[in-house]
């Protein structure tokens, strides 16, 4: 990170600090507050997001796929559907959305993206989205 920061390459000082804010989350494991582990997991994931942002190609799907498995284990559902919808892993976005409660959004991510997710996983997911809505309407 040093010799990035000396070459005045920032983006690659930025994705160091991403990894190394993920070292550290991890070295928390046990160590550490639940919470203060699971702010730790939130830091590293916002910090690989800035860098998928910025980054080309394949690594900007890495990069979300990076932030997004962080922002799992930071315990943020809907940032993670986020991230994994932006890494193109569509199947798990749908599954954190729905794990979010944000149907809506599951139901997009079929919508748009439902022939590349596995048939069996979409029609499960379907389902859910149907009973709330059809739990909603009754209620209401």
């Amino acid at each position: 990170m040093h010799c990035f920061e000396r070459a005045g390459l920032r983006r690659e000082v930025k994705v160091c600090e991403a990894y190394q804010l993920r070292e550290v989350a991890r070295s928390g494991a046990g160590v550490a507050s639940s919470n203060d582990q699971k702010t730790a997991f939130i830091v590293a994931a916002d910090a690989f997001a800035d860098c998928g942002a910025a980054a080309p190609g394949n690594q900007m799907l890495q990069y979300y796929r990076n932030s997004a498995d962080c922002y799992v284990r930071g315990g943020d559902d809907l940032k993670a559907a986020d991230a994994y919808l932006k890494a193109q892993q569509f199947e798990l976005s749908a599954k954190k959305y729905r794990k979010a409660g944000r149907f809506d959004r599951t139901l997009h991510v079929l919508d748009d993206h439902g022939t590349k997710i596995p048939g069996e996983t979409s029609e499960e997911l379907l389902t859910v989205c149907r009973l709330f809505y059809c739990s909603r309407n009754n209620t209401q």
